[in-house]
């Protein structure tokens, strides 16, 4: 397998029982010659692991299969810590869930993108598919903007949205947490940081191919209520911002130019940690007022309904007297 390196596929899983055989056999099913996958648990509380291990030792494919269970639940960001600094051994890393379903040529099209590359990205990211818990395919997305990739971080930072990169459609270059550590002030939200992280380091490719069915099963996936959802979206804000300023300290400074200077991240993360702020309303407000150099109008607008969970995108166009569309 000279010509081909190893690559890992690392399936993280978590109480999906009712999913998790679909997640094993696809992983199995991958086209890559030289893969290792490693199946980590973290602590289920239902039969995810039982099914695990019989799926495993049934298995007698050509690829190294290794599982493994946490002794005690260690959340996302600690998951995938230990999987991608102590469990898997590959250069270049591909992620899945235990929920969702990778198509066949998964591994093969992202390692073959990551060689016409020459190497040099740190993170890939592919189309995918969303279904429903029970498997019924629903819409496509795909990153057609090419612009994602050349946004400066500090941008992303001061656009206080999520950076569109969803973990099922993830793979990273393994320097991504060899270089940097942990993710430790980020215990719920990995793939936003593993981003940030691949752009501190070199460059991030985007693939059109549809390469994963992503299953909407759980609370992880969306928040029907609407005052969680504010407070949901504020706490990730905070947790990705606190682990870019860690994260400084370990970047590359020569790759920190321009736009992205560390002092003008620091900054610009430091003001976003306040306009998430979840009780002050004064801190919020400073936040937003700190993030204004750095944001077109248009940004600051979208932060500016930051600052209040009642103060929706639509209220506020309304109270400017711009057209509202409703969906």
């Amino acid at each position: 397998m000279a010509s081909y390196p190893l690559v890992s596929f690392a399936l993280f899983t978590y109480n999906q029982e009712p999913y998790i055989e679909a997640a094993v056999r696809a992983a199995f099913a991958q086209q890559y010659p030289n893969l290792e996958i490693v199946i980590s648990d973290d602590c289920s509380s239902d039969r995810t692991f039982a099914i695990i291990q019989r799926l495993a030792g049934e298995y007698r494919g050509p690829h190294q299969v290794r599982i493994n269970r946490n002794p005690r639940n260690l959340g996302i960001g600690g998951h995938t810590s230990r999987m991608m600094l102590e469990l898997v051994r590959g250069e270049l890393i591909v992620t899945a869930a235990g929920d969702d379903v990778s198509r066949p040529e998964r591994t093969a099209v992202i390692h073959e993108a990551w060689e016409r590359s020459g190497r040099r990205a740190y993170a890939i990211l592919s189309g995918y598919q969303r279904m429903s818990a029970q498997g019924e395919f629903q819409e496509v997305r795909c990153f057609d903007r090419e612009e994602f990739v050349g946004e400066s971080i500090s941008g992303f930072l001061g656009r206080n949205r999520p950076m569109y990169a969803p973990g099922c459609a993830q793979a990273c270059h393994r320097d991504v947490f060899a270089r940097f550590g942990p993710i430790p002030e980020a215990p719920e939200i990995e793939d936003n940081s593993i981003m940030i992280r691949a752009r501190m380091l070199g460059e991030v490719l985007l693939l059109k191919e549809v390469l994963v069915y992503w299953r909407r099963s759980g609370v992880v996936s969306f928040v029907g209520e609407r005052n969680m959802m504010w407070e949901q979206d504020a706490r990730f804000r905070r947790q990705v911002r606190r682990q870019v300023l860690a994260d400084l300290r370990r970047a590359p400074r020569e790759r920190l130019r321009g736009r992205d200077r560390p002092w003008r991240i620091s900054l610009i993360a430091r003001a976003g940690i306040m306009l998430a702020s979840p009780h002050a309303f004064i801190v919020r407000l400073l936040g937003w007022l700190l993030l204004v150099p750095f944001c077109t109008i248009r940004e600051s607008l979208f932060n500016l309904r930051l600052l209040h969970r009642r103060l929706s995108w639509v209220s506020l166009r309304a109270m400017l007297g711009l057209p509202v569309v409703r969906g």
